[in-house]
């Protein structure tokens, strides 16, 4: 599974993150060979270092790094967030039939 996923990396279709939504809607950012799911918003209970509300920030879960072994959630936030280079839209779904 984690190869299928490392699979991410070579999709077509990574923009630069200045092209990113910021509409709320899911996407991947790539930091390198770090992927995540974000999107971007806020969230009441993330804080800053002085415990005061964050602005608007990507927000989401590292599902991909060849760095961080079985690592995700928030602690990566800040990193991807404000590293992230690139982004995409999220794949389609395969057709029902095909699903499991």
């Amino acid at each position: 599974m984690i190869d299928d996923l490392k699979s991410l990396l070579h999709i077509d279709g990574w923009q630069p993150i200045e092209t990113a939504p910021k509409d709320g809607t899911p996407i991947l950012l790539l930091q390198g060979s770090i992927i995540g799911l974000f999107y971007y918003g806020t969230e009441p209970e993330l804080v800053n270092v002085h415990g005061e509300p964050m602005g608007p920030t990507w927000i989401g879960t590292v599902i991909v790094s060849d760095l961080v072994h079985n690592d995700t959630g928030r602690k990566m936030i800040k990193i991807i967030g404000s590293e992230a280079t690139h982004w995409a839209p999220l794949p389609a779904l395969p057709a029902k039939a095909d699903r499991p």
